[in-house]
């Protein structure tokens, strides 16, 4: 009898232990399996979200009517500026918020801040379907001293003396139905030769931000 009840332990320790090695293979499935089903979404997700894109920035008017002489445009009240938002993801986009700004500095540094004036909190939906583009328009008064140091940073240099240059930047934070929401940055400068803006380097002006960003109020 001790025999039997001996070998019958035994067979219960080794079944135990059998179950148990299987809960743990089973729950190493588990996970591998939920790993590929997030990365297999992840990747859902970056395919079929949006892409906004900042396209062509253009001004409405040329600074300068005589450029060499810094005479401004007789015919400019502002300097208005059109810029471009383009969709060139698979869904729609979502504007949660949009904000630019037209900036007259020595050089375009430190982190940049918008004023009230310069936010735009509303709902705008560009279209997913041929790089659809939503046009939109920041303005900027520019004095005579405006113009005469811009014109002075494209001609020889002087030290010591002030420059500037015309910056425009622009931030959209825009979400999708897939509900991720994502945030763009661009910067651009003004070339008053050409009539152009031309893109700005720098990571704190040009990046963008996926994943969950609530919009600034």
């Amino acid at each position: 009898m001790a025999f039997w009840a001996f070998w019958m332990v035994v067979a219960s320790t080794i079944a135990a232990f059998a179950t148990l090695v299987g809960l743990i293979l089973l729950q190493r499935t588990w996970r591998e399996t939920k790993r590929t089903a997030d990365v297999a979404q992840s990747a859902f997700l970056m395919s079929e979200r949006p892409h906004l894109f900042i396209g062509e920035v253009q001004p409405m008017a040329p600074l300068f009517s005589d450029y060499p002489n810094r005479v401004i445009n007789p015919d400019l009240e502002f300097f208005d500026v059109r810029y471009d938002v383009q969709n060139h993801g698979k869904t729609p986009a979502i504007i949660k918020a949009l904000e630019a700004s037209v900036r007259i500095l020595p050089n375009l540094d430190g982190t940049p801040e918008f004023s009230s004036g310069e936010q735009s909190p509303f709902e705008m939906i560009v279209a997913a379907e041929r790089a659809r583009t939503a046009s939109q328009f920041m303005r900027r008064a520019i004095t005579e001293e405006d113009a005469h140091l811009i014109s002075r940073s494209r001609q020889v240099y002087i030290e010591g003396a002030a420059v500037g240059h015309i910056f425009f930047y622009v931030r959209v934070t825009y979400t999708s139905p897939l509900g991720v929401t994502d945030q763009i940055m661009s910067a651009f400068r003004y070339d008053p030769i050409t009539n152009d803006f031309i893109p700005a380097s720098g990571s704190n002006f040009n990046y963008r931000r996926l994943g969950q960003i609530e919009p600034q109020s």
